[in-house]
């Protein structure tokens, strides 16, 4: 059995941003938000992400929510 995974919504940088009043670590591509990639943590956002849609293994994220912004690889696909 494939999956088919989907593409991603805008052609920007991938970055996973934390949002305090929710919570939540949340991707976008750009400035566009992805929908369903996110979760309690940075890792946890950025597996969810490639669990869905079509991003290449080792492409870099950049993550914002710390004191400055830190640069993470995408993981590899665990469906």
């Amino acid at each position: 059995m494939t999956t088919t995974r989907l593409p991603l919504p805008s052609k920007g940088k991938i970055n996973i941003r934390h949002r305090q009043m929710r919570g939540v670590w949340q991707c976008f591509a750009g400035n566009v938000y992805i929908n369903g990639a996110s979760g309690d943590s940075d890792n946890e956002a950025a597996q969810e992400l490639v669990n869905q849609y079509n991003v290449e293994e080792g492409a870099e994220i950049i993550v914002h929510g710390y004191n400055q912004p830190t640069t993470i690889t995408a993981p590899s696909v665990n469906i």
